[in-house]
């Protein structure tokens, strides 16, 4: 469940909006890498994931580059600018389990970086999830 709400903000942060601002990233083939830890609660040792996603000129002035759909989910806020982003959203799923995201992320035209924190309400406890990601240009798309 974690990994399956957490995903449209890995892959790229989960931010978008109509009326944003392009941000400062230049298109091309980006790497990002995200450190996943646990808080508090229960033991979770630290994770590591690393993507590599193309991003376009149009998929950043759209927005598509930072959204994923996600059903489950409700976004109480979302801004993009041109240097960072930030959003608060709410996800559910049918077994009970809730979890309220806050991010940020900062942009540097070639790199970015970012923090996702994550609360969640499980069966087992209160669980809070934090995800560091940091990303970099490495070329262009193929």
């Amino acid at each position: 469940m974690i990994k399956q709400l957490m995903a449209g903000a890995l892959l790229a942060g989960a931010f978008a909006t109509a009326s944003a601002e392009t941000p400062n990233l230049e298109p091309g083939m980006w790497e990002t890498s995200a450190t996943i830890r646990g808080e508090g609660g229960f033991p979770m040792p630290e994770q590591n994931h690393t993507s590599s996603d193309c991003m376009t000129a149009e998929d950043l002035a759209s927005g598509d580059a930072f959204f994923e759909d996600a059903d489950e989910c409700e976004f109480q806020r979302r801004e993009i600018r041109r240097d960072g982003a930030d959003f608060e959203m709410t996800c559910s799923d049918p077994s009970g389990m809730t979890m309220k995201m806050t991010a940020s992320m900062k942009f540097h035209g070639d790199t970015s970086e970012g923090t996702i924190r994550a609360e969640l309400e499980t069966p087992m406890g209160p669980m809070t999830v934090v995800t560091t990601l940091e990303g970099r240009r490495i070329g262009e798309c193929p």
